[in-house]
């Protein structure tokens, strides 16, 4: 499913690339844990939690991409 709007400033998103809430909540835990501000952990995949994504993403290799993956969850976990 593809968010297709026409604001600009909206994201375009593939939602079936988007971690499920729970393990979304679990990867922001994990960021906060190791010093990341993720701002609220809520499940959403927000500006705060995108860019302590992209931080660990270059820290450990991964493309810097800002998307969460179970991946990088498995690694982190």
């Amino acid at each position: 499913m593809h968010y297709d709007v026409s604001d600009s400033s909206v994201l375009k998103v593939d939602l079936q690339f988007l971690l499920p809430e729970q393990m979304m909540m679990k990867l922001q835990e994990i960021l906060k844990d190791l010093g990341y501000d993720v701002g609220k952990i809520d499940g959403i995949l927000g500006a705060k939690t995108r860019q302590s994504v992209r931080e660990i993403q270059l820290k450990f290799g991964f493309p810097a991409d800002s998307w969460p993956t179970e991946d990088l969850l498995n690694i982190l976990d």
